[in-house]
């Protein structure tokens, strides 16, 4: 299962390379506009973000392991 993930997180990772060089995070101040960063350089002002959404999984992960235990099982096959 692992593996799948893994797999599955670099072809996410190479559609993002794709996409990601021509976007660019811009801060608008009444009509003007100031490009802040561009491509690969967005990573760093919102890297805030970045850990709260790592963080948020890792914890929501954690909760649906305590919530359903491992070794419970189900009624309907008595």
């Amino acid at each position: 299962m692992c593996i799948f993930i893994a797999a599955l997180m670099l072809i996410v990772l190479y559609a993002f390379m794709g996409q990601v060089d021509s976007l660019q995070l811009v801060e608008v101040a009444g009509n003007d506009s100031l490009v802040i960063a561009q491509g690969w350089e967005m990573v760093s002002p919102l890297w805030a973000l970045l850990a709260f959404v790592f963080l948020a999984g890792a914890l929501t992960v954690l909760l649906v392991m305590k919530l359903i235990p491992a070794g419970q099982e189900s009624n309907s096959q008595e």
